[in-house]
């Protein structure tokens, strides 16, 4: 996936609202992968495809937002990349972007700064943030580097390129490369564990994460009045580590619909 201004000579498909703008993403698919839908992303400067594996459909999207965008083109593209992120439970999504949020802190996943800002770009990262958590979209880019632009005799770092994904279990690993071509960003090189397994070797079912915001709130309060939260010990004789493994082992029982 890449942006397709960046002089790699590559042939895309123009629309006519794309002829006066630069940016754009392309996604090149091996032969040997099925496409089963062009997935058209009615914003500007994004892409995607779902594709057929072993393990079922996967919605593959490459997503840009320019930094000039006005008020109502950001919050088009926010509306436009959650509906992506959030619309099918049954197929799987992988998410990669240049979001253009710098002052967003992928290790704790806050954005850095005050937390009541007149700073619209500012409250602009907060909202993404906010609505990546509502989403329960994990995220893979924490504190690497993912743009290095100089900029007369200053270099410039920061990372603004993310990938998001429905989940986690389907990265076998991910990893950073050099930049492709002229670009100013690094090459991110994501590897998906697409392997059906056999009966005899399937992963349990319990070692899968749970996403618990994809639960619906009146199953949460009904998972709760039904778990039994006493202790099997007087609680005086437990540590805190004895209680924590106990109520742990309660909670990792998975909810409805999880």
């Amino acid at each position: 996936m890449f942006r397709a201004d960046r002089n790699f000579k590559l042939d895309r498909t123009i629309s006519e609202s794309d002829e006066s703008s630069g940016g754009g993403t392309v996604i090149y698919i091996k032969e040997s992968i099925k496409v089963v839908e062009k997935s058209h992303v009615s914003m500007m400067d994004s892409s995607s495809v779902i594709i057929e594996t072993n393990v079922g459909k996967i919605l593959i999207g490459c997503f840009y937002r320019s930094s000039s965008l006005n008020d109502d083109q950001n919050t088009k593209f926010l509306e436009h990349f959650f509906h992506s992120a959030t619309h099918d439970n049954n197929v799987e999504k992988v998410l990669f972007g240049d979001f253009n949020f710098p002052d967003i802190s992928w290790v704790s996943g806050n954005v850095i700064g005050p937390r009541k800002s007149a700073n619209s770009n500012i409250l602009l990262q907060q909202k993404f943030v906010e609505k990546v958590h509502e989403a329960g979209i994990s995220w893979l880019i924490t504190n690497e580097i993912t743009r290095r632009k100089k900029v007369r005799e200053s270099l410039q770092e920061s990372t603004i390129d993310q990938v998001f994904c429905s989940e986690e279990s389907l990265i076998r690993d991910f990893s950073i490369s050099s930049p492709l071509g002229k670009s100013d960003h690094v090459s991110v090189i994501v590897d998906l564990d697409v392997v059906k397994r056999s009966r005899t070797h399937a992963t349990n079912v319990d070692d899968k994460k749970r996403n618990w915001s994809k639960v619906s709130l009146a199953d949460i309060l009904s998972f709760s009045q039904d778990l039994d939260w006493h202790y099997s010990s007087i609680q005086e004789n437990m540590s805190v580590e004895d209680m924590w493994e106990e109520i742990h082992d309660k909670m990792s029982q998975r909810p409805p619909n999880a």
